[in-house]
């Protein structure tokens, strides 16, 4: 065979021979297996098997592949002799059932959220204890040692905290609970009061009153002296509604607005009338007066935008705010204890009535203590030593009325005046006419005053 031939040899018959060796060769090396479990849930997980051998093992519901519970605590029961026998529950302060297991044949495993008190009763059928048996709970162990003939159990209380007892917890409540540890309502844990003034002698005497808090009796004013009043008051106009269109010319924000009327104490008769409490929090010492006009007195309201106009009055409401506090159950739900109340003093309000119809109102910061007067005369003449932050013209509410908060201009309260009636009459106390509550002489010459001067001997 020469060189040319050998090499056809080699092409033709050795070559495709060797290669089909070297590909058996590399197919028999592909479909080498390894075997493992395949599944990514399992805790064997082998990620470099191939082939599923049926050896995967899971963790048991509510553990991980450590034993570890996912949620709450690991409770498992070990079976002694006669397991059919044991049973358990596990409650919490309501007596809710959180776990329980009827029969030790059943076994039990699982993963349970406890709270910080619940109770574990462990109870053996026959009477004779586990026998051997325990449940753990959190890795403490518990069995189940009395002894009784026809059944026996045991009780375990386990305490990290303590059972809640809804109710008021503030003892200066009236239906304050001492058991109770817990607020049902966060805002003011369901508590109820009863503040007010407890001195009988008082005007404003509450019969329900528990507790008074300084200041919350109201007592009958000191008389003023005087029978008939010009009551003044001067504000500005903060705010003009113009509810149905028909506000007048004249009318504007900016404007000083007076409200003028006269007073005399004869004319006006306590009457009986609602007693509302405007304040929200607790409340103590609120007081409200009535007043009646035998006739209708007339009032003027001028504003400096150049429109006026009169109408009348046929009842004042004088109205006390008394006192109020605040109780909310924050405190003790985050520190354990309730603070006092602090008492602060409420604005008190007189309102002008046309029958009905509410003309005009005066809003005076602190207590005039006038809501138990001898006569309405007295409490106008008290005005001036409060302060007027607020008064309002209602008469036409509906159609157009005016707001006057004078905290919010330079005034920063209304200017309120008050003078005496004129009384005409003769002032000279020696004239056989003499009247004592007139203050004005209409004649100049003599004040009409008439005498009796004379002998007197027989």
């Amino acid at each position: 065979m020469n060189i040319i031939t050998f090499f056809n040899f080699v092409k033709r018959q050795v070559l495709p021979t060797l290669a089909f060796v070297f590909a058996i060769g590399f197919n028999v090396s592909a479909q080498v297996s390894d075997e493992g479990c395949t599944n990514a849930t399992a805790c064997n997980y082998d990620d470099t098997a191939n082939v599923d051998d049926g050896t995967c093992t899971y963790a048991a519901d509510g553990f991980n592949c450590n034993g570890d519970c996912l949620e709450g605590v690991s409770v498992s029961y070990t079976a002694g002799a006669w397991a059919y026998e044991n049973s358990f529950t596990i409650v919490d302060c309501d007596g809710n059932v959180l776990a329980e297991m009827d029969s030790g044949s059943d076994g039990f495993l699982s993963c349970v959220v406890l709270p910080a008190v619940y109770s574990l009763i462990l109870v053996d059928s026959y009477g004779d204890t586990w026998n051997g048996g325990t449940l753990e709970v959190d890795g403490i162990f518990y069995d189940q040692p009395t002894m009784s003939s026809g059944g026996a159990s045991d009780s375990y209380l386990v305490v990290e905290g303590v059972c809640p007892v809804y109710g008021c917890t503030n003892p200066v409540a009236v239906n304050y609970d001492p058991n109770a540890n817990t607020c049902a309502n966060e805002y003011d844990c369901d508590c109820e009061y009863a503040f007010g003034c407890m001195d009988e002698s008082a005007c404003n005497y509450d019969s329900t009153a528990l507790s008074q808090p300084e200041g919350a009796c109201v007592y009958t004013a000191a008389s003023s002296g005087a029978s008939c009043v010009d009551l003044s008051v001067s504000s500005t106009v903060t705010h003009v509604y113009n509810q149905g269109g028909g506000l007048p010319t004249g009318v504007a924000e900016g404007n000083t607005v007076t409200f003028n009327a006269l007073f005399e104490a004869a004319n006006w008769t306590q009457i009986s009338g609602d007693d509302y409490d405007d304040n929200y929090g607790l409340t103590a010492g609120s007081n409200t007066q009535w007043w009646q006009a035998t006739e209708p007195v007339s009032y003027t309201i001028t504003y400096s935008g150049g429109y006026s106009e009169t109408g009348q009055i046929t009842k004042v409401k004088v109205e006390d705010g008394g006192l109020e506090a605040s109780m909310y159950a924050f405190e003790f739900i985050e520190y354990g204890y309730w603070s006092p109340p602090y008492w602060s003093s409420q604005d008190d309000e007189i309102y002008f009535y046309d029958g009905s119809n509410e003309i005009y109102e005066m809003e005076l910061v602190g207590d005039i203590d006038m809501s138990c007067a001898a006569s309405l005369v007295d409490v106008m003449s008290e005005v001036p030593n409060s302060e007027v932050e607020l008064t309002m013209y209602w008469a036409h509410w509906g159609d157009w009325g005016t707001y006057h908060y004078d905290y919010t201009t330079p005034a920063d309260q209304a200017a309120v005046s008050i003078e005496d009636c004129l009384v005409y009459g003769c002032t000279n106390p020696v004239a056989t006419n003499y009247n004592s509550e007139a203050n004005t002489c209409a004649n100049e010459y003599d004040c009409d005053c008439e005498y009796a001067f004379g002998c007197m001997d027989e």
